[in-house]
């Protein structure tokens, strides 16, 4: 159901229409918060995008800019909305197109001063998980907790007939600890006491719930192991018994840069469920020179784009970069229909640009028959 301007206009109407086992979808603005008074659960179905809670809870040119990435939110051709608009595009043309928007955005003089806050509020948003302000830490937290409990223990043990529900907790679990090895499936349902054939039922509850995601290797067609992704960045403080919010305390670089991986992976999984050019899948790629973390196929034409987070120094932008100079597209399985996949474009997502990118004024670097592009963490979700 698509919601009014005034969430108070059909707040009446839809009590007086609700019955038992009934599941209410309300679509509106990010503006527009409400809630159901009542004998009613209520929960966020995904969290909110990075864009959405800077167009929330920002003001001024910080607001302004966010906004451009709408059509009709700006002047006709606004970068950031050609980024975007040519990002869902999948095609080699449409992702060079996209790429190029990003490097004019980076180096436009009207926004040098909004880069270094919007860094920032990318920080910030690792650590709120896009809760709407108006809550407090505490009743965030609480609201945050309550809201999963009631996903698990009500609507999936009910929906699914689960005699162990908590059991689904034990992979969320397992998916919030930091760890750049792959968790092989048999190991992990010996550790948790699951029998190997449930596991994969329990992964698929969670995933149709939008709660945790996994990431299979590009290479390999027969999947015994993967990597597990929360779709929340509050589940990750959650089941990792760090501090939810208001507080640093117990968050170092490594936990901040697994939050902002398992934050880029639901920015682009989001990406390719809602352009029908893409694969839905996200995948990874173990190269002889590290790990590519993220590989998104085309649904169009043989591409892939190997993706190479750099954040807070865990991994650098030099290692970033031999990981997706080492990716071979062709190793992709299963093969495309019409020849072998490639990948002229490769991307290293950084939380700071590398110097020889600020002195030459493009994120554009060509280097052993390769094209790179240094994109700024906070850039790229901005335009999902």
């Amino acid at each position: 159901m698509l919601a009014s301007d005034n969430p108070e206009a059909w707040k009446e109407p839809l009590l007086r229409v609700l019955y038992d086992n009934t599941y209410l979808i309300v679509s509106a603005s990010s503006d527009d918060h409400t809630v159901l008074e009542g004998d009613h659960d209520h929960f966020r179905l995904i969290p909110e995008k990075f864009a959405d809670w800077v167009e929330r809870t920002k003001t001024g040119k910080v607001r302004s800019f966010a906004k451009t990435r709408h059509k009709g939110g700006g002047t006709d051709g606004e970068l950031l909305q050609t980024a975007r608009k040519q990002l869902k595009g999948g095609t080699e043309t449409a992702v060079q197109q996209s790429l190029t928007a990003f490097d004019e955005i980076y180096f436009e003089p009207d926004i040098t001063e909004l880069k270094s806050k919007l860094k920032q509020y990318v920080n910030a948003y690792l650590h709120e998980g896009g809760l709407p302000v108006t809550e407090t830490h505490e009743e965030g937290a609480q609201q945050a907790r309550a809201n999963l409990q009631l996903l698990v223990y009500k609507s999936l043990a009910e929906q699914h007939s689960l005699r162990n529900p908590e059991n689904l907790f034990k992979l969320c679990a397992a998916a919030a600890l930091p760890d750049d090895d792959a968790i092989n499936y048999t190991d992990l349902a010996n550790n948790t006491g699951i029998d190997r054939r449930t596991l994969d039922d329990y992964f698929d509850y969670l995933e149709q719930a939008i709660v945790l995601s996994r990431s299979h290797d590009y290479s390999l067609q027969s999947h015994r192991e993967g990597r597990l992704y929360l779709r929340d960045p509050l589940h990750m403080a959650m089941f990792s018994q760090r501090q939810l919010r208001g507080s640093d305390s117990g968050w170092n670089r490594e936990f901040e840069s697994a939050v902002a991986q398992q934050v880029c992976f639901d920015h682009l999984k989001r990406l390719t469920h809602l352009s029908e050019n893409y694969k839905s899948d996200v995948e990874y790629a173990e190269t002889s020179s590290g790990l590519v973390d993220f590989v998104v196929r085309s649904d169009t034409e043989p591409l892939s784009i190997p993706i190479s987070l750099a954040y807070q120094g865990v991994k650098t932008p030099a290692e970033a970069t031999a990981a997706v100079e080492a990716f071979d597209p062709t190793n992709a399985q299963p093969a495309h229909d019409e020849g072998a996949f490639r990948s002229p474009y490769r991307i290293v997502l950084t939380d700071i640009v590398p110097r020889d990118c600020q002195d030459t004024g493009t994120l554009r670097v060509e280097k052993d028959g390769c094209i790179l592009y240094y994109i700024p963490f906070w850039l790229l979700l901005l335009a999902i």
